[in-house]
């Protein structure tokens, strides 16, 4: 009986059911179910495009057991994989990574550089590295001077400490308030000791200048160190150079001192009597720098010297470059002419002279870019001329172009964005534009470079240490070396003179570089 009652309710609920599908006026559509049905539609679709076989990403990873030993297990078992998953090379197998590599098949092809060894040499600026050689035949020795006052031998196991000697109250902090702003090293012609010039700024506890001075240190080649003289300077120093390229005493060596908006200082040194006493008329010794009120802040210099002639550069911080030429013997300046860039001047090197047509090629950029090739010519009737001839294709598409050198066969650019641009010097000289042949990442910012013809290498200062780049049997150059720490540097026994630098006042044994 209750199963027949429970069977008559059941039924009765199923009719009353029907009857309102039947009826029109109960299954008019509302507003609030369309709602809910479209937003439960919606999730059914973002469902469906997640879960699709189509669009679902694939499982490439085979997903197999290794069979460890069991002695592995034992002593490292965190070294035992525990399959094929835990093997794979990220970088290999990154789909990302090869599908962006389809679209760079344009792209200058990139040095296969392998670093043997890297240990940084922190704190550096671009006036940091010089190459010291004395004999042509064996590769030269690189010293770098960190703003600290720390003179690092790259191949040797010690350093020398500048700032102990300078008497400098807050020196010892090294929190920035004593700075190496500008530094060149050179050496005797018998390779007994060192010089070092280095020029400095003092700074209060908010980092703002308060005076300045320059320090001329002697540095044996054991280490130790003697300070000759120190001496304050009444404008800001942006660049310092020691040099024999007078070319009104061409055997005698000076001490140049550039500073902001005023003439430049010169020094003339003893090195027997260690006495430096100031040049009172630069004009006497150097002509060229005979300027009352420069535009600018030295920033770069280069020399070259052909037939009875001294062709010198000189690169400001307000982008002006000025090209002067003067007579070897008297010092008689035939003529000078001014040449403006956007930013300041951070490449100038003469490249390519011709001796017979009184003609060179002036590699120079801001760091604005793009880096140019320039023609500087004096004519018959001793008017200079500037020509350009070749832009550097890709050079200004780099944040900042810091710095650039060249050899027989490339020009080499350095950038803030952490790269090396090589270009073909043939095409450089030929122009109207070079395009980039290969690329070195150096993994840091350029800060400068120098090329060493004897062992046919290049050497780079970076924002995180040194770098010596060899050249290959193509047209690349790979990373053979990297600087050691500066208290873990092999020592090398040879004693050896120092170039000034790829944008070195020089003359005869300089000029070779």
């Amino acid at each position: 009986m209750a199963d027949r009652e429970l069977d008559a309710e059941y039924l009765a609920k199923l009719e009353q059911r029907l009857n309102q599908l039947k009826d029109p006026k109960l299954n008019e559509p509302k507003s609030e179910q369309i709602i809910k049905d479209i937003a439960g539609r919606k999730d059914l679709q973002l469902f469906n495009l997640l879960t699709s076989k189509d669009l679902a990403f694939e499982d490439n990873f085979v997903d197999q057991p290794i069979q460890a030993s069991w002695l592995q297990k034992k002593v490292a078992p965190a070294s035992v994989a525990v399959n094929k998953i835990e093997v794979v090379p990220l970088v290999k197998y990154d789909h990302l990574e090869a599908f962006i590599a389809s679209f760079d098949e344009d792209k200058p092809a990139e040095s296969e550089s392998t670093e043997v060894e890297f240990a940084p040499i922190p704190d550096c600026n671009g006036y940091s590295m010089r190459a010291v050689n004395s004999d042509p035949n064996k590769p030269p020795a690189v010293l770098v001077i960190d703003v600290y006052g720390d003179m690092h031998w790259v191949n040797r196991k010690f350093h020398v400490e500048l700032m102990p000697l300078i008497d400098e109250p807050t020196g010892s902090k090294r929190d920035g308030t004593v700075e190496v702003v500008a530094s060149d090293i050179t050496a005797d012609v018998v390779g007994r000791y060192f010089s070092v010039a280095t020029c400095w700024v003092v700074n209060d506890d908010y980092l703002v200048p308060k005076y300045y001075f320059a320090a001329f240190f002697k540095v044996e080649y054991n280490g130790s160190v003697k300070l000759w003289h120190k001496f304050t300077l009444n404008n800001a120093p942006t660049f310092t150079r020691l040099t024999i390229s007078s070319p009104t005493d061409p055997d005698s060596p000076y001490w140049l001192i550039f500073c902001h908006n005023t003439r430049t200082q010169a020094y003339a040194l003893d090195y027997q009597k260690e006495t430096i006493e100031q040049v009172e008329g630069i004009g006497d010794v150097f002509p060229v720098l005979e300027i009352e009120t420069p535009p600018g802040a030295t920033t770069r210099s280069h020399c070259g010297i052909m037939a009875d002639y001294r062709f010198s550069v000189i690169g400001l911080d307000t982008g002006y470059v000025v090209a002067s030429v003067c007579k070897m013997n008297s010092g008689e300046i035939i003529a000078q002419q001014t040449i403006k860039f956007s930013g300041p001047i951070s490449v100038l090197k003469l490249i390519g002279t011709n001796e017979k047509d009184l003609e060179t090629n002036v590699l120079v950029s801001s760091t604005l870019g793009p880096v140019m090739l320039w023609k500087l010519s004096l004519s018959v009737d001793e008017v200079l001329k500037w020509e350009a001839v070749t832009e550097l294709v890709g050079s200004e598409a780099c944040d900042c172009v810091m710095s650039g050198t060249a050899n027989a066969d490339f020009a080499f650019i350095g950038t803030y964005t952490e790269q090396i641009l090589m270009y073909d010097l043939r095409s450089v000289l030929a122009g109207p534009t070079a395009s980039v042949i290969a690329e070195i990442q150096v993994g840091s910012p350029v800060l400068a470079m120098q090329y060493i013809q004897q062992d046919d290498t290049l050497l780079v200062l970076s924002y995180k240490g040194f770098h010596k780049f060899l050249r290959r049997k193509g047209r690349t150059f790979e990373t053979i070396a990297a600087s050691e720490s500066a208290s873990h540097l092999e020592i090398e026994t040879e004693a050896c003179p120092v170039v000034g630098g790829d944008d070195a006042e020089a003359v005869s044994v300089a000029v070779s570089n």
